[in-house]
């Protein structure tokens, strides 16, 4: 079978909200159109509203009449920027491990009822049992970090202020250096910091809590899990063995919001059976296309469609 018999493109509609079979032969065809694209968009942006689907052509719908209540903390937290939330964030993170707490324990009013002050703990992983309750104050503010700066695990007040690798890494490490002044000169201590913190760098979930399936705008995004979940990679520029960066054979789910066509290939040097993700195409299971897993290189091109 020829390269092109063997290429699947994935296109999506919103058309009814599901994905169509567009033709009879064994590539599927998914499709984006314009107006799809922008409902995606709008849906993906954090905050953001998405409009009502517009009906079939040839069809009359009555405009719904609805009447919104908006809470008082919603009205409140309209009432901040994100250039001022942003600010309030960080000088949270960068002030003392006291004052941080302090503000966490009062009551809250103003910009700071509008963040996410929820904690789950702190859950000691492998190798730094018996350390939960001396870094508690510490994982507290590692998880406000998270939960405003990142995208969140959480459903309630997911700000996303920054959450690019660069922020999450800053996060990291302030959790590290909070440890580390708890521990003060105690080795043992100071191996358990080593081991909470190379667990918030590298675990799943500590991944998935910061990044949550974002994808920002100018990005090809590779997914360790399906539906965006877990590691995530995000591409601008083509990578011809995805091993290079500790990816290879990893991805199961893709968002491509780069606005142009991406080419990912089952073996590097952009070889073997190939998947083309159009511009703003995505899939939450690569494995509908036998791919799942299976990323070794990927090519952008200029164009919104693949060659």
């Amino acid at each position: 079978m020829d390269q092109s018999a063997r290429d699947r493109v994935v296109w999506v509609t919103a058309r009814r909200g599901k994905n169509l079979d567009m033709t009879p032969s064994p590539r599927r065809l998914l499709a984006v159109t314009a107006a799809t694209a922008a409902l995606l968009a709008a849906t993906w942006a954090p905050g953001a509203v998405a409009s009502a689907p517009t009906p079939d052509v040839g069809t009359t719908a009555a405009a719904p009449q609805q009447t919104v209540a908006v809470s008082p903390a919603t009205v409140e937290r309209r009432a901040y920027t994100r250039t001022q939330r942003t600010t309030r964030a960080n000088a949270l993170l960068n002030t003392t491990q006291a004052t941080f707490q302090a503000a966490k324990n009062r009551t809250k009013t103003g910009i700071d009822a509008t963040f996410n002050w929820s904690d789950d703990g702190c859950s000691a992983p492998a190798g730094g049992a018996g350390y939960s309750d001396r870094f508690r104050n510490a994982c507290e503010r590692h998880d406000f970090g998270y939960r405003n700066m990142g995208w969140g695990y959480y459903t309630s007040k997911n700000l996303a202020l920054s959450s690019t690798s660069a922020t999450k890494d800053r996060i990291d490490s302030i959790f590290l250096a909070d440890m580390r002044r708890t521990c003060g000169t105690s080795s043992g201590c100071l191996s358990a910091a080593q081991v909470f913190y190379a667990a918030v760098r590298k675990a799943g979930q500590a991944q998935t809590s910061f990044y949550k399936g974002e994808c920002q705008p100018g990005y090809l995004c590779l997914f360790d899990d399906d539906n965006y979940q877990d590691r995530r990679v995000r591409l601008t520029a083509s990578e011809d063995d995805m091993k290079d960066i500790s990816f290879g054979d990893k991805t199961s789910s893709v968002r491509n919001t780069s606005g142009v066509a991406w080419r990912i290939y089952d073996d590097a040097g952009y070889s073997d059976r190939s998947v083309c993700v159009v511009r703003n195409g995505f899939s939450t299971n690569l494995d509908e296309f036998d791919f799942g897993d299976k990323t070794s290189s990927a090519r952008r091109y200029t164009g919104s469609g693949c060659p």
